[in-house]
């Protein structure tokens, strides 16, 4: 019986699950599923705002916090433990890591890129929901646009294309 609604997962390369648990008024705790093993509670406090996102890098688990922006743990699996390496405040809805340890993070004015716990890039862009394509392209989308970003060596964005005339907003990629 888990405590609370599910409201995001992510899933990793070595086949760990992570949940964001719980309800809105009581606040959202970050679980993890190992492969294998039980459940564990990773977050002894709730977790700022309501998930909304939520995705593995190599080594660091990262949630879209909404109106309360974004974080970043650095996840030791010998432990089972998370630390916060990094934090954004921004409203933040939308988070996409990929195989270089790259993260990307969009919401409200805001596109950036960690490398691990160091901020690579940022553009003052609306973001809605963001993806890897593979390393070195991103895409992001805000209401009916979506924007192709080249992605270089040490992490830095160049619009690549943008695509205009989706009717509606769109609220995810894949």
């Amino acid at each position: 019986q888990l405590p609370g609604d599910i409201c995001s997962l992510a899933w990793s390369s070595d086949r760990t699950i992570a949940a964001a648990i719980g309800q809105p008024l009581s606040g959202f705790r970050i679980f993890v599923f190992p492969a294998h093993f039980k459940a564990q509670v990773l977050t002894s406090e709730p977790v700022p705002g309501v998930v909304l996102d939520l995705t593995w890098g190599r080594s660091q688990l990262v949630a879209a916090l909404g109106l309360c922006g974004a974080r970043g743990w650095n996840w030791d699996r010998e432990s089972c433990k998370l630390s916060v390496l990094w934090e954004v405040e921004e409203q933040v809805w939308s988070v996409a890591s990929c195989l270089s340890d790259l993260t990307a993070i969009g919401g409200l004015g805001c596109l950036v890129l960690w490398k691990q716990q160091h901020q690579v890039s940022r553009h003052a862009t609306d973001v809605h929901a963001v993806v890897f394509v593979k390393s070195s392209l991103l895409a992001t989308a805000h209401e009916g646009t979506v924007q192709l970003w080249a992605v270089d060596a040490q992490g830095v964005l160049e619009r690549y294309a943008t695509l205009h005339g989706v009717s509606g907003a769109i609220s995810s990629l894949v």
